[in-house]
């Protein structure tokens, strides 16, 4: 058992919140902020983003169809707990209420 640790905690590859908050810092955003972002932008982002991530370089352009449906079920296991903390930390409420990106800042 190693101490300190939290049982209720994931590890992530990225630090999300670390990145959102850079982001408002360099792009001077300040928590009474007006954002230009609109909700059809947002989804339409997301869900490129969503569609973009691939852990699996042959889930991108696989040649055999009975194995691309293998390796398209084994990149979307391996991606599923990344894209879970993406939509949480990425939440339209987190997004427009709380962090008040732009569309530019967001994109």
């Amino acid at each position: 058992m190693v101490p300190y640790r939290n049982e209720n905690s994931v590890i992530m590859p990225v630090n999300i919140p670390r990145l959102i908050q850079t982001v408002k810092t360099l792009n001077n955003i300040k928590p009474n902020s007006i954002s230009d972002l609109e909700p059809r932008h947002y989804f339409a982002q997301m869900q490129h983003l969503m569609d973009s991530i691939i852990s699996l370089p042959e889930a991108r352009d696989p040649s055999n169809l009975t194995r691309s449906k293998i390796i398209a079920e084994a990149n979307d296991n391996s991606t599923i707990l990344f894209k879970i903390a993406l939509r949480f930390y990425l939440s339209s409420t987190q997004i427009f209420k709380k962090h008040r990106l732009d569309k530019l800042t967001f994109d």
